[in-house]
């Protein structure tokens, strides 16, 4: 049977609200491994901080999470099988499997736009000022902290183009 309800797919969540700060912009800039700066792409793209829009100037509800999980502690655990000789931050090298879920998650928020009727999405809300964990804890999902995560949750916000005032 075909679905008819965009609240049908699995993997996506109607949100109450969003938890919004204009701080979450600065978190780009936070050092990581070989980025003492932070994200290389902070100021660089027009989807990212400080260039990127805030969500309520460019969005408008009803707003969906839309998700894609990958499972990092069993591909590192088959990378250690494959490659005995590599680093558990070689196996998490995010070149080997990150592509692959972002594709998975941008085909399901095209396909939620679709079925609900949508017109507006963004696969960097945090850019955009929304605190993603915050939100998604709010929703009822919980979501890995960066330090220990074993399964990856790439999220997309879908909704509508905010109609000009």
């Amino acid at each position: 049977m075909p679905l008819r309800n965009i609240e049908e797919l699995t993997w996506v969540t109607k949100l109450d609200g969003l938890i919004t700060s204009d701080k979450t912009g600065a978190w780009c800039r936070l050092p990581y491994p070989d980025h003492p700066n932070g994200c290389p792409q902070y100021g660089e793209q027009d989807t990212c901080p400080p260039q990127a829009p805030y969500i309520w100037d460019v969005m408008e509800p009803p707003f969906y999470l839309v998700t894609s999980e990958f499972d990092l502690s069993a591909h590192v655990a088959d990378y250690h099988i494959k490659f005995p000789d590599w680093t558990d931050r070689q196996c998490r090298n995010v070149l080997y499997w990150q592509g692959g879920n972002k594709k998975v998650l941008r085909l399901r928020a095209e396909r939620a736009m679709r079925l609900g009727g949508l017109s507006a999405c963004t696969y960097r809300p945090e850019a955009m000022g929304v605190n993603v964990y915050a939100t998604a804890a709010i929703a009822g999902i919980k979501l890995d902290r960066i330090r220990d995560i074993h399964i990856c949750t790439h999220v997309a916000i879908i909704g509508n183009k905010r109609r000009p005032q």
